[in-house]
């Protein structure tokens, strides 16, 4: 034992083992990383890929948080295939619950501690020996240990018990209540928390089959008795409920699957079987206390609803849901929710959607578990299906349980909340060269032919629905390539009603409900295929080492061309290599010409607030520029003042005071009204000096000549002056004309949505085709521009040619 490095570790669970170290720098997520079955690494972007953890000291910062993780261990650990310890960097509780699970339910142990700063060191040494807790880090193999029983339970370790908690742990609210509060405070002496505090929602995660073990933990406590205490949700199962043998399924795993979704129903969980449960019509709140499982909602919840939730281990949701109860721990409390990392995101001009999966991805990999504020994206201002992209890839390359994004998420309006007025602990700077290796990472295969598009991991959104229904409607789908969309029941029934599937199911996709891709495989993985696309940082991430195929990564409208032609773009991914471009963009015009009919109505409001705004700026122009000529000097000083204002400020300007600066005092006008105000007060400011000159160009002996003749000043103004007047200033009127048609275009700063620029706004943020949308409505703005000036030549020529 002298040739022996010591280091005393903080013990999760406690044991003892000794073999071949297993080391690496990366974290681990053992669902999508390790098989079940035979323990080997199959996370393709890991060190350890390949290699395998059997009856080896696994060493691993972390596991990166995947919430199956922890039945995933326990299947390794029933199964006779576990590692021999695991040692982390820092604690981490999913792993930790799949062996206090098997402790508690099954009597197996497997050793877990957390080496902390030391972690690194395990690097130089191949053998360890973990005993009575200590490590002994050997360059030789150490001599083997001889099994010990499992340290028990302190029975004064943990948080402060209420009567109601002290009864379940009495066992008087049942068998298996009580046994899911011991795991309850198991946990929450692991997390030391001083407490538990009641919740109001539940979602389960542990609903995923990965082997016989978590089937046998859910329907023993289903036999116990369990119902849950909370309204309660199941995450996606690992089969299509109600077509899985139509669909080709084996029942070898349809089978134990279905029976495993029963039994978490029969405990009475509502059958949602989504991973995106904040799409149902009835999700988390601002504030509210839940238990969450399943990554990607769990950052969901925290970073754009507000509710409070851990990222909860597979078992410990629905021991949470059975007893009501969770830890005060965590996202839980306010001052775990804060930011300790600034991410600030260049500004890199136009990108398309899966610009926030990439960046998720690259996010997580920098944050090193640490909750990342980004900055950077205020003025892009990501929708919901963009967070949910950018936070399900968050989730797949880190551990944190939430993330803001600076005046955009409800925790982080400014730099100073979301940090909680402290300075990061580290600032990184995101650029082009960064996002372009995640981009590579993900987008991992080099065949260019398609056989299989992947869409819904998270689970399709209804606005999903609705972007791909836009990009594939009047187009057929390769015959050779397989479009297969997974969602939930809710939503596909959305999508339904919206008229959506029709057009999907023309284009020739396929609609999967309950499971997603994480769990699906060969049939609905077509066995011949070779190389998949999807527009999933997730999936594309553990898609090699779930299913064994290439994978290629773009955005959505990406994935459609794939989907038509076959093939990856070959052009785009040779500027993607070049840096040239930032992403895989595809021209997708058709999406943009079945749309014209909506921008041809949003072109009937803009002429509609151009002919109003110079009929009235016409009108109020005359009345200044007759002030300016008058005597009564206040009315000359205030048309001044009027002209001046206008032609020397800006008309955004103009507009921004009349909707946001009359709302400060109380007095709120629509979006059509203030676009309308500012159009005709720019309008009448310029116009005023055009007729002031036409006035003083019309010879002031016409007007005495036809008073002389007996006509009245108005007779006369109307009579000789005016006609004189219009010829002078006609064109310069056509040009303002042009000038307030394309100012229209600034109400889209003030929310107006159904001009042209409005609509054209509002398709962009739908689908991200920028380039096409914007530029199909420049060509319609030159065209009535152009139309414009014609009529008004027509005009002109009817009007003057005599």
């Amino acid at each position: 034992m002298k040739h022996a490095h010591l280091i005393v570790p903080r013990t999760l669970v406690a044991g003892s083992a000794s073999g071949e170290l297993l080391y690496a720098p990366t974290g681990l997520s053992f669902w999508g990383g390790v098989d079940p079955r035979s323990a080997e690494v199959i996370d393709r972007h890991h060190p350890l890929s390949g290699r395998h953890l059997h009856g080896r000291l696994l060493a691993i910062p972390g596991g990166r948080g995947s919430c199956t993780g922890s039945s995933v261990l326990l299947e390794l650990i029933l199964g006779g295939r576990a590692p021999a310890a695991i040692l982390l960097r820092e604690p981490d509780e999913i792993l930790a619950l799949g062996a206090i699970v098997a402790e508690e339910l099954f009597g197996r142990s497997l050793p877990i501690a957390c080496l902390g700063e030391r972690f690194d060191e395990l690097a130089a040494y191949p053998w360890a020996r973990l005993a009575d807790g200590r490590l002994e880090l050997h360059r030789d193999a150490p001599p083997p240990l001889e099994a010990r029983p499992a340290e028990a339970l302190a029975t004064d370790a943990g948080p402060r018990l209420d009567a109601f908690d002290q009864a379940l742990l009495a066992g008087e609210h049942g068998e298996a209540a009580r046994l899911a509060m011991r795991i309850v405070l198991r946990m929450a002496a692991l997390q030391g928390a001083q407490r538990l505090i009641d919740i109001q929602r539940a979602h389960i995660d542990a609903c995923i089959y990965t082997g016989p073990a978590g089937l046998r933990f859910a329907e023993t406590l289903r036999d116990l008795g369990a119902r849950v205490q909370v309204p309660t949700t199941l995450n996606a199962i690992s089969v299509d409920q109600r077509r899985w043998r139509e669909q080709g399924v084996p029942a070898a795993l349809g089978e134990p699957a279905a029976a495993l979704a029963r039994a978490y129903l029969d405990m009475g969980a509502q059958p949602s079987f989504t991973c995106a449960p904040y799409l149902l019509d009835d999700s988390a709140r601002a504030g509210e206390q839940i238990v969450w499982a399943e990554s990607n909602a769990v950052l969901f919840a925290n970073s754009v609803l507000g509710a409070r939730t851990n990222k909860y281990a597979d078992f410990m949701d629905i021991c949470c849901a059975l007893t009501g109860r969770a830890p005060l721990a965590g996202c839980h409390l306010d001052e775990q929710r804060q930011a300790r990392v600034l991410i600030e995101v260049e500004d890199l001009g136009s990108v398309d959607d899966a610009f926030y999966p990439t960046l998720g991805y690259l996010c997580g990999l920098l944050c090193d578990g640490q909750i990342p504020a980004i900055d950077g994206l205020r003025q892009r201002q990501p929708d919901h299906d963009a967070l949910k992209a950018f936070g399900a890839a968050l989730g797949t390359s880190s551990s944190v349980p939430m993330f803001h994004v600076i005046g955009v998420t409800p925790e982080a309006p400014d730099l100073a909340s979301a940090f909680g007025g402290r300075a990061p602990r580290r600032t990184l700077r995101v650029g082009r060269e960064r996002l372009r290796d995640a981009w590579r990472e993900l987008d991992s295969a080099g065949e260019t032919r398609i056989d299989l598009v992947a869409l819904g991991n998270p689970h399709f959104s209804a606005s999903e629905f609705a972007q791909l229904a836009a990009l594939c409607h009047g187009r057929r789908r390769h015959p050779e390539v397989a479009l297969v969309i997974t969602s939930s029941r809710q939503v596909v029934a959305q999508a339904e009603a919206a008229g959506h599937l029709a057009t999907l199911q023309a284009f020739g996709a396929r609609l999967v409900t309950d499971t997603c891709w994480c769990m699906l495989d060969e049939p609905l993985v077509p066995p011949g295929a070779r190389t998949l696309m999807t527009n999933s940082a997730k999936y594309a991430h553990y898609a090699p080492g779930l299913v064994g195929r290439q994978v290629r990564f773009a955005g959505l409208a990406g994935c459609v061309e794939a989907a038509v032609g076959g093939r990856a773009p070959r052009r785009a991914a040779r500027l993607v290599e070049r840096g040239l471009l930032m992403f895989d963009y595809t021209f997708h015009w058709r999406s943009a010409f079945n749309a014209l009919p909506e921008m041809l109505a949003g072109s009937l409001v803009t002429l509609q607030v151009t002919a109003l705004s110079m009929l009235f700026g016409i009108l109020i122009a005359l009345l200044l520029a007759f002030a300016r000529l008058g005597g009564n000097r206040p009315l000359r000083a205030a048309a001044g003042a009027w002209i001046s204002i206008a032609r020397n400020t800006p008309a955004l300007f103009q507009i921004y005071i009349l909707y946001f600066g009359l709302g400060s005092f109380g007095l709120h006008v629509s979006s059509w009204f203030a676009l309308l105000a500012g159009v005709t007060f720019n309008n009448a400011g310029y116009l005023a000096e055009t007729f002031r000159g036409g006035l003083q160009a019309v010879p002031e002996t016409q007007l005495r000549a036809a008073r002389s003749l007996g006509m009245s000043a108005p007779q006369a103004y109307r009579l000789v002056v005016i006609p004189q007047l219009l010829r002078v200033v006609f064109y310069p009127l056509t040009n303002q004309l042009v000038w307030a048609m394309l100012m229209t275009s600034l109400g889209v700063v003030v929310g107006l949505t159904d001009d042209l620029t409005g609509v054209t706004q509002a398709l962009n943020v739908k689908t991200f085709r920028t380039f096409e949308y914007f530029a199909l409505a420049a060509v319609l703005y030159f065209a009535m521009a152009k139309l414009l000036v014609l009529a008004a030549r027509l005009l002109g020529w009817r009007l003057f040619r005599y």
